[in-house]
């Protein structure tokens, strides 16, 4: 159960971490063309 909890939390942590670096690569190549 514990391997699984951690599994998930690691899925959220790399889920969260992709959206803000695709949000950030998004403004940042708006801002520059």
């Amino acid at each position: 159960m514990e391997d699984q909890t951690v599994v998930k939390m690691d899925e959220i942590l790399k889920s969260v971490l992709i959206d803000a670096m695709r949000r950030c690569f998004r403004n940042w190549t708006r801002f520059r063309f």
